[in-house]
């Protein structure tokens, strides 16, 4: 992989490389490694490719959300298998219609069905099935096939704890599912977004882990233990990231201090801010020796 990048690079005439953003696959830190070596050679790296590799922070968050839907897995299931259920059949789906017209349904979206390994495609799922229930609770009353074949698929038949589950976790993951679509544009720069994305992601685990529903605890506390893998402190973060938010002007140095205070102990988060403006003094000490034979060829032009 990392040959094939690095090909690719040179047909488009591509010497210096920053930084590459790549998911937490163990064969991207390997195509990685071998990027950053050739680079290093060629000495067209910044600090020997230090900021080198940014991991995603969709992904991140994926990784996050991921382990604590665990613990909801039933309750989604079972939306899940009655969404299959419909779907599996164009009468079933057509009669489905009617029951959500005389249930007053005025939503006009359709039913759309999960992969289980992607957790935004779950909430679109159960977000998209929590505007139907009305019409669920009807069809369940006018088909006979129904409550039997979701017995005998394993799963069961939503009821009014999971409905009450699954319009929770809905709620719970939008914030997430908003974050992910945010950082994932193609349009516009999302680096200097990086500080905003991992402290609403921080104090949203926070306020669900204090707060007084046990089930969402238990999720925000599952998402804490994998968010402080990637982001619990700066030796494991890229520290560029937050020299992109000191260098957006709406920011600055004051606004990474205050969110660093926000979300960490203040002795730890005093040593993280020191660590980040050191890091920002380095990258200008090399960044004005990179430019200082070019302003003094420009001057002596100049004379």
């Amino acid at each position: 992989m990392g040959k094939a990048i690095s090909k690719c690079l040179g047909d488009w005439g591509i010497q210096k490389i920053f930084s590459i953003t790549v998911d937490n696959a163990s064969s991207n830190d390997v195509a990685v490694r071998h990027l950053k070596k050739k680079y290093n050679v060629a000495r067209t790296s910044i600090l020997g490719g230090r900021f080198f590799h940014v991991r995603c922070i969709a992904h991140v968050v994926n990784l996050v959300v991921s382990d604590g839907l665990k613990d909801m897995n039933t309750s989604i299931a079972r939306v899940r298998g009655a969404v299959r259920y419909f779907r599996q059949s164009l009468t079933r789906l057509v009669k489905f219609k009617e029951c959500a017209v005389s249930a007053r349904v005025k939503n006009k979206c359709l039913l759309c069905l999960d992969v289980n390994t992607r957790w935004n495609s779950t909430f679109l799922m159960l977000d998209t099935t929590l505007k139907f229930q009305r019409a669920f609770v009807s069809f369940e009353l006018c088909d006979n096939g129904y409550i039997p074949e979701l017995i005998k698929s394993g799963d069961g038949v939503p009821d009014d704890r999971d409905w009450a589950n699954v319009r929770r976790i809905s709620r719970f993951l939008r914030e997430f599912y908003d974050l992910t679509f945010s950082v994932s544009g193609t349009s516009y720069i999302t680096t200097n977004a990086f500080l905003d994305s991992i402290s609403d992601v921080y104090t949203t685990l926070i306020e669900w882990q204090n707060g007084d529903d046990v089930d969402l605890q238990s999720m925000a506390i599952r998402m804490k233990e994998k968010y402080d893998k990637y982001w619990g402190n700066t030796e494991k973060m890229n520290l560029v990231l937050f020299i992109a938010a000191i260098l957006d002007p709406t920011k600055k140095l004051s606004y990474v201090e205050f969110t660093l205070l926000d979300m960490y102990p203040p002795t730890q988060a005093s040593i993280m801010f020191s660590l980040v403006t050191q890091t920002m003094d380095e990258l200008l000490s090399c960044y004005r020796n990179m430019l200082q034979p070019l302003a003094r060829d420009v001057g002596e032009g100049g004379q």
